[in-house]
């Protein structure tokens, strides 16, 4: 078996078409010893068949010999069935949420491989509508599933569906920045425990109010563009995985 080797429509994209590739030509001509597999979508045990496939799922698809459930699925039923909100976990601080601030973090994308969009709006209603009053979101933003620079629009999306909670729920993103500047930058670790102090003692740099989120990210991303582009005029592009540690300026 083969990681990351992928069969697909044959011409000048094709990367694995369009390589040299002589042992794997030369078993595929031999009867019975070549086949492939379906490595994506419900064959695997994702959502949907409009869900790609990753590493993570080859390492639990493969070998299993029958279709099981990704973590995207498990989640997408545990929400549909109301199932998560019955967890432990849930339960736990659901006694809480009358009083206190209910805090959500994780990376803001619907590219259903390292996150999903409509997950984290089912978490933040479920718990919206079992009482919790208090909401904040703290977001990272990925590009990485999702094309570069669609964090501007995940952003005022986000906004958008929190302020739709009130008057019953004061939702508001409260931090963020990009995954491999605050809490996922696996190149440089050592380094990730000083970026998080940006959420944990709201270190970071500051904005007006949760409308200027979004304005912020194009802020920063404008930025960062003109950056690489003085160094490298053909680089041009934006980067979500990037930018700065971000606070939102309100005091509650």
């Amino acid at each position: 078996m083969l990681d990351g080797w992928g069969v697909n429509i044959q011409d000048e994209y094709n990367a694995v078409f369009s390589a040299d590739t002589p042992v794997t030509d030369s078993l595929g001509a031999v009867p019975k010893r070549y086949r492939t597999v379906r490595a994506h979508g419900t064959a695997v045990g994702l959502p949907s068949d409009a869900d790609m496939g990753n590493s993570e799922v080859g390492h639990n698809a493969l070998g299993s010999g029958q279709v099981i459930d990704q973590g995207a699925r498990l989640v997408d039923l545990a929400l549909s069935s109301g199932q998560m909100f019955k967890l432990p976990g849930w339960e736990l601080i659901s006694k809480a949420f009358a009083d206190n601030t209910v805090h959500f973090i994780g990376l803001l994308s619907d590219g259903g491989v390292h996150s999903r969009y409509d997950q984290l709006l089912g978490c933040v209603r479920g718990a919206a509508e079992r009482g919790a009053k208090r909401i904040r979101v703290h977001i990272l933003t990925d590009g990485r599933d999702v094309p570069d620079g669609s964090s501007i629009k995940f952003t005022q999306q986000l906004q958008d569906d929190l302020a739709a909670l009130a008057p019953d729920c004061d939702a508001k993103i409260a931090s963020g920045g990009g995954r491999m500047c605050v809490t996922m930058d696996r190149y440089e670790v050592r380094q990730c425990a000083s970026r998080q102090e940006a959420c944990r003692h709201g270190r970071g740099r500051g904005t007006g109010c949760a409308r200027m989120c979004a304005q912020l990210v194009r802020v920063c991303e404008c930025a960062a563009t003109a950056e690489r582009c003085v160094r490298d005029p053909h680089s041009c592009g934006t980067h979500c995985a990037p930018l700065p540690p971000t606070i939102q300026g309100h005091h509650d």
